[in-house]
């Protein structure tokens, strides 16, 4: 970003000394280029530091670097005139707006964010350039789903929400395979085994036969293991570390 912007620069110093009209437009065509690739590459930045946040799981700091990537490449799509290009890049945008709202649920625990991150998953579906890419999305859009019931079911204890997440879960999990994303489907393995671990701890708190308290919690220890060392596998530490707590 930094080069575009030294020739942008450059290229606008020569602008003044320029004479010809057919000169000058080269010139002034070579300036918005310069301004273009710069806005991309700022977005590309912005988008690989939010995955890394993500990772770090600082998701509130993700949030905004995804929502920065979204505003430079808007940018860039609006100095487009040609709609194969726009096409090209205007599922990008609609997946950054994805992830900085789920990004912002992951921050605040907030089930009215994920579904409106599923929902904005399931709107970059529709402009997907691919089949792999569209089972991606729909898997993410599906996770999505799930972790807005899990985190209903963990606050009301409502049953029916703990079948809901399970249900979207496996949806995301078998998506995320059939898009060939084996990382993706662990993460889903990973807190398909949290949630059912949640049930069990459910269960155990129900539960007035102290055996099968005992046995409840057993299996709960059982799957919280389980999970955080497939949320290691799926290369997210910070969250292994979180179900360890």
């Amino acid at each position: 970003a930094n080069l575009f912007s030294k020739a942008r620069e450059s290229i606008k110093n020569k602008l003044k000394t320029i004479e010809t009209g057919e000169e000058r437009q080269i010139a002034e065509g070579l300036v918005k280029a310069s301004d273009v690739r710069r806005e991309y590459c700022l977005g590309r930045v912005a988008l690989e530091e939010a995955r890394i946040l993500d990772r770090q799981g600082d998701h509130l700091a993700s949030s905004k670097r995804y929502d920065q990537a979204t505003e430079s490449f808007q940018k860039v799509i609006d100095s487009m005139e040609r709609e194969p290009e726009k096409k090209e890049l205007l599922p990008i945008i609609y997946l950054c707006q994805a992830w900085e709202r789920m990004m912002m649920a992951e921050a605040r625990v907030s089930p009215t964010l994920y579904d409106e991150a599923a929902e904005l998953f399931l709107k970059a579906e529709k402009h997907a350039l691919d089949q792999p890419t569209s089972f991606l999305v729909q898997a993410h859009s599906s996770f999505c789903k799930a972790l807005e019931a899990g985190v209903r079911f963990e606050r009301t204890l409502d049953t029916t929400m703990y079948s809901t997440a399970k249900r979207h879960i496996v949806a995301a999990t078998n998506h995320y395979l059939r898009a060939g994303y084996q990382t993706f489907s662990d993460y889903a393995t990973a807190t398909n085994r949290l949630i059912d671990a949640y049930m069990y701890i459910y269960r155990a708190q129900s539960d007035t036969d102290p055996a099968q308290k005992a046995r409840s919690y057993q299996m709960a220890e059982r799957l919280l293991q389980a999970s955080a060392g497939t949320f290691i596998k799926a290369k997210h530490p910070e969250k292994s570390e979180e179900v360890r707590r």
